[in-house]
């Protein structure tokens, strides 16, 4: 399919018919050529194709065509000489298009592509060119006769680009936080684009160009001012040049999309909040407000700012224009966070969660503000209590002796205190409070309602006490301290005798010495070796006469006691009992031990009368083997035992023996010496 060409303006059609018309009759032989210039011309003068450019002086111009809008090439022609003048348009390859009748040349209808414009110059020798030519596949080496080219210009035919669409945005970022700012891939959509080369163009809003991405996603505006920048989609020919700085600047074949806004705010600094964290104890009607300077607020930037109180999910409870406006008594038990807000225009307030902000903004660090409900002492009642400590023996108060009521706290916990408010003790409950442990002295019992910003670690003193508490009315308890003390005496804390000789064996005066006793009372006691049965209750211990006893270990104890000590009373008959003691406080010393020997060729029975057992001292017998029988009065054997030298003493039970008289008698064995003893059972 042939290019097609349109001639210049209209006023050229008339001289175009008379052209052609005068070609068709040179053609056909009618006239010729040198007649219809000049009929006296001399056929073999000298012709001049001349000398064209465009009026820029150039021999190669492009133009944008298909876009319906007239491309006129205009060219300048000098230096020609002939009697016949044509214009000629060929391709790139001289094949002949068009035959138009004179510049300007109109190229739009035309495709893209390469053609050249000529200028012949010839004398009317025939065949030459007809305006058919150009239908005929006809070339510029198919010309004969006399006939001369001019240089040739070359226009190149760009199609007109078509800029398309662009939809999406308009897109808000906030930069110079050193993140990234991308539109996301797939933001913007462009659609009804044409052109061999094509870019994205990013510009000011005087179009100054930014950039040139291959894809709008490879943009970072954090890297860029804050201020507002567009999206461009260009489609361009090869004959745009892109070394430019402004797109009004853009020559040759191009279209630009709509452009698409990119707003670029200031990344606001949150700053730094400093203070806190605050407690308050709400709900007692005080007002309870966070006082002036207690928090401060540094390195902050942005156009707006403000103060946030929110829960702790973010709920906005409050935008006050400072943060000491707020009372927080109002305010139901719970943690709230106080914020400082930076932000710029194109974030809204008109929100409910801190959650939901959007746009460019920043906020502090939090400032924990924590609620807690005011707790309620209540009130105890019981006591007050009275122990006797020291003594080894646990003193608790009874469960239900204390009754509390009224109460109210998250958390709660048993004081005992003493008199000056120091802390001796956090127990669970008062029963499990053993009195006997502490010093003599007196103590109280409270109990302490408090919530999480109470801490009773390391605290000493009640009085030391922070936070949301509340203390009852204390209960007293009174601690009185006994004690034995501490005896010394004899051969290590030990005294010898050699008893049943019928002489005193009594220890002397001051022999034993007594140390840190305590108590209302005193006494002194003699016990068996076991310490479980009560001997004796001297006046003093030099008054004992041991030969009065049989052989065998006694020992002597000092007790420490209350006025009320119950089951003190010397022994008449049978056995009394240490365990027997009580009713009021008491203590016992260490114990001296009293070691009592029979003398020799005697043996020892002790107690007698008895009703359990009997002891039978047989250390004259110490070198010898040794056998014990029990005889009734109907000298009936009930018990008979060897036993060895090392023994020395031997318990014999009549537990089961009927009250009466009875004889023990004791063998030497080795010797065949025997001792009868007489024994009573009651």
């Amino acid at each position: 399919m042939k290019e097609k060409l349109h001639n210049g303006p209209p006023n050229l059609i008339l001289k175009t018919i008379k052209k052609l018309i005068l070609s068709l009759l040179i053609s056909f032989g009618v006239i010729n050529s040198g007649n219809a210039q000049n009929p006296n011309a001399n056929e073999n003068a000298t012709v001049d194709g001349g000398n064209i450019t465009t009026l820029d002086g150039e021999t190669y111009i492009d133009v944008c065509v298909g876009d319906g809008v007239a491309d006129y090439v205009d060219v300048i022609l000098e230096n020609e000489s002939g009697r016949v003048k044509q214009w000629i348009i060929t391709d790139d390859q001289n094949n002949i298009l068009d035959l138009p009748e004179g510049p300007p040349f109109d190229f739009d209808e035309a495709p893209p592509g390469n053609c050249r414009i000529w200028h012949l110059s010839y004398n009317g020798i025939k065949p030459l060119v007809t305006p058919f030519w150009h239908k005929h596949n006809k070339n510029l080496s198919d010309l004969k006769g006399k006939f001369d080219l001019s240089n040739y210009i070359e226009v190149e035919r760009f199609q007109q680009p078509v800029g398309g669409m662009l939809e999406g945005g308009p897109f808000e970022f906030c930069v110079g936080d050193e993140e990234a700012d991308h539109i996301a891939e797939g933001a913007i959509t462009l659609s009804g684009n044409m052109g061999t080369n094509s870019t994205w163009v990013i510009t000011d809003s005087n179009g100054n160009i930014l950039g040139l991405p291959d894809n709008y996603t490879d943009v970072n505006f954090d890297e860029a001012d804050a201020g507002t920048c567009l999206v461009w989609h260009l489609s361009y020919e090869d004959n745009v040049s892109l070394d430019i700085t402004n797109a009004n600047e853009l020559t040759g074949c191009f279209a630009l999309t709509n452009p698409i806004a990119v707003t670029r705010y200031q990344q606001p600094v949150a700053g730094t909040l400093e203070g806190g964290p605050f407690e308050f104890c709400v709900g007692d009607g005080e007002a309870d407000h966070i006082s002036e300077g207690a928090i401060t607020l540094s390195g902050n930037m942005g156009t707006n700012s403000t103060w946030v109180v929110t829960d702790a999910d973010g709920n906005i409870l409050g935008l006050p224009d400072n943060y000491i406006d707020v009372n927080f008594d109002e305010a139901d038990v719970g943690t709230c966070l106080v914020w400082h807000l930076s932000y710029e225009d194109n974030v809204s307030l008109n929100i409910t969660n801190a959650n939901e902000l959007t746009g460019c903004f920043a906020l502090t660090n939090a400032i924990t503000v924590t609620r807690y409900q005011q707790p309620v002492a209540g009130t105890l009642e019981g006591g007050p209590f009275e122990f006797c400590v020291g003594d080894g023996e646990a003193d608790h108060i009874s469960e239900g002796a204390i009754t509390l009521s009224g109460n109210m706290g998250t958390n709660s916990t048993w004081v005992v205190t003493d008199a000056d408010g120091n802390i001796l003790g956090l127990p669970d409950n008062y029963e499990d409070i053993n009195f006997d442990e502490a010093e003599a002295g007196t103590c109280f019992i409270w109990y302490l309602s408090y919530e999480d910003n109470v801490s009773l670690d390391n605290v000493i003193n009640a009085n030391e006490l922070m936070g949301c508490y509340a203390l009852t009315n204390a209960i007293t308890v009174n601690r009185t301290e006994i004690n034995g003390g501490t005896i010394s005496g004899g051969d290590e804390d030990s005294f010898s005798f050699t008893v049943g000789d019928g002489e005193a064996d009594k220890i002397d005066a001051d022999a034993i010495t007594l140390e840190g006793n305590v108590g209302a009372n005193s006494a002194w006691v003699v016990t068996n070796e076991e310490g479980t049965v009560i001997l004796g209750l001297p006046e003093d211990y030099s008054d004992v006469d041991f030969d009065e006893s049989g052989a065998g270990t006694c020992k002597i104890w000092h007790l420490s006691y209350e006025d009320g000590l119950e089951g003190l009373t010397p022994p008449d008959e049978g056995d009394h009992l240490v365990s027997g003691l009580g009713g009021a406080c008491f203590d016992l010393s260490n114990s001296i031990s009293v070691e009592r020997t029979a003398a020799s060729g005697r043996v020892a029975i002790f107690p007698n009368p008895t009703k359990n057992e009997v002891n039978v001292n047989f250390a004259a017998f110490s070198e010898d083997q040794v056998n014990i029988s029990v005889f009734n009065l109907r000298n009936v054997q009930l018990n008979n035992k060897n036993y060895n030298s090392g023994s020395k003493r031997a318990v014999l039970d009549v537990s089961r023996y009927e009250n009466g008289v009875y004889f023990i008698l004791i063998t030497n064995r080795k010797t065949g010496d025997k001792l009868i003893k007489r024994l009573v059972v009651n």
